[in-house]
């Protein structure tokens, strides 16, 4: 007589188990509650930073990139700062990407200023070397 193997139930794909592996009953899972906002606003700060101080050295062509991020960074910022005053999370990291990001269009505006206010004085003086000359 011939032993018949016994029958394996077929496997469902995707069947999800009751217990996930590792849990114990009465375990307690914990999420680690972040401030995205902040901390992108943060980061855009620390990357544009250096493109605005390098930029002199590549012609002002760093400015096309660093002065967008130091915007979008500065938006992530105030986001983040007002998620934070909720959830009391993620305040130091806004407020470091508000300094970083301000700091720069600020420094980036002031230069602005000075270039067209110095650039028309200049002009104004070379047109009176000219005029004298003549």
């Amino acid at each position: 007589m011939q032993s018949v193997p016994p029958q394996i139930p077929s496997q469902i794909v995707g069947q999800i188990p009751t217990q996930a592996h590792g849990v114990q009953p009465g375990m307690i899972m914990i999420q680690n509650v972040t401030n995205s906002s902040a901390t992108t606003g943060m980061v855009l700060g620390i990357v544009s930073m250096p493109l605005t101080v390098l930029s002199p050295l590549s012609f002002f062509l760093c400015c096309f990139f660093s002065i967008p991020l130091a915007f979008l960074g500065m938006i992530f910022s105030h986001v983040g700062y007002s998620k934070s005053k909720a959830t009391g999370i993620g305040k130091g990291q806004a407020i470091s990407g508000l300094i970083l990001n301000w700091f720069q269009l600020l420094l980036v505006l002031g230069a602005i200023i000075l270039v067209l206010f110095f650039g028309t004085q200049t002009l104004d003086f070379y047109y009176m070397m000219l005029e004298d000359e003549w």
